[in-house]
């Protein structure tokens, strides 16, 4: 009597420690047993929207969508495995456990949760890239991640990151995160993977020149500019790591071409000019500043910088017309650069 009465009592325990899902799970069993396969894939469709994990929310999708499909339903199944293979398309897949039309129905739900999830994963980096470029970096980083979990060969979502990475100093993993962009662009021959490829390549050029490695660095300059010759960045990083080395002559014709692409760039100027000065083309120096000026009147340092190299060649009457240049471009000696102009003039 004593067991009779104490047995119902542990039963209702451990059906008070049972959770939900748990009950429903064997509520579902027992009806598939019975052959019961609709209320079966209601049960199991129940327990999908009270799971917190995804995976398991997935798994019970799936498993939903195929009982529906054993009933006959031709309508509910597709849905069903889409939003499953959605939240995990990387749940394996055995086509010796179904029939055909299952595995049929599961490759073309397959197909459009990849696409809905490419497309979510885009909208995210365009997200992220936007966070990036307003210095938003904690945005970015979260918004670009996610982009990955959506679709883990989003080469833009890589690069970014790998570029935010590169700013804050994870030289390691930006350095994988690039590489990995590299290998995914490799044989895609498309203007912007080429243009992630290449500067990707510029990534890895700069990590390896902080590392010291300058000519991992020049090499990896190199390709991008044999590949897209219009690559402005494997141009101009080229040029600055030659200048930098001392190799002036060699970097003269990088930043030749950088200076083509990008006749506005200061940066490039100045160092297009320091190395034909440094390699002995003062002249042709000159006559670069010169027309850089020419476009920008209103810079007085590089008047100035100009005269000096007008002096140098004993170009006096070009000199001080540099100087009287700079001076009117720092009428109100706003950089001081007037005022040494004026100093120098004056002796």
């Amino acid at each position: 009597l004593l067991a009779l009465a104490v047995t119902p009592l542990l039963g209702q325990m451990q059906t008070t420690f049972d959770t939900d899902i748990q009950i429903l799970e064997r509520l579902a069993e027992e009806r598939y047993a019975e052959g019961d396969l609709q209320r079966a894939a209601d049960l199991y469709y129940e327990i999908a929207t009270k799971q917190i994990d995804e995976r398991a929310q997935a798994k019970a999708l799936f498993t939903s969508a195929w009982l529906l499909q054993l009933t006959g339903d031709s309508s509910r199944p597709i849905d069903l495995l889409t939003r499953s293979l959605r939240l995990d398309p990387e749940q394996p897949f055995d086509s010796s456990l179904y029939d055909r039309n299952f595995e049929l129905l599961y490759r073309q739900a397959l197909d459009i949760a990849l696409r809905e999830r490419r497309r979510a994963a885009t909208e995210a980096t365009h997200e992220g890239v936007a966070h990036l470029q307003a210095g938003r970096d904690t945005q970015a980083r979260a918004s670009l991640e996610e982009a990955l979990v959506l679709d883990a060969d989003n080469a833009t979502a890589l690069y970014n990151l790998a570029l935010l990475d590169l700013r804050i100093g994870a030289l390691p993993k930006a350095l994988g995160d690039f590489e990995r962009v590299v290998s995914l662009t490799y044989k895609d021959s498309g203007a912007e993977m080429n243009g992630l490829r290449a500067r990707s390549l510029v990534g890895i050029g700069l990590i390896y020149q902080q590392q010291g490695r300058q000519q991992d660095a020049e090499q990896s300059f190199l390709e991008p500019t044999r590949a897209d010759p219009k690559e402005t960045s494997a141009w101009k990083s080229l040029g600055l790591l030659q200048l930098n080395t001392k190799h002036y002559a060699a970097a003269t014709t990088p930043l030749q071409r950088a200076a083509e692409l990008l006749p506005t760039d200061r940066t490039v100027i100045i160092a297009l000019v320091e190395s034909l000065d440094k390699s002995g083309r003062a002249g042709q120096a000159c006559l670069t500043l010169n027309g850089f000026l020419n476009q920008h009147p209103a810079d007085a340092e590089l008047w100035q910088q100009l005269a000096a190299l007008e002096e140098s060649r004993g170009n006096t009457e070009a000199a001080i017309l540099a100087l009287e240049s700079s001076i009117t471009a720092d009428q109100e000696n706003h950089s001081g650069v007037g005022l040494v102009s004026a100093v120098r003039l004056a002796t």
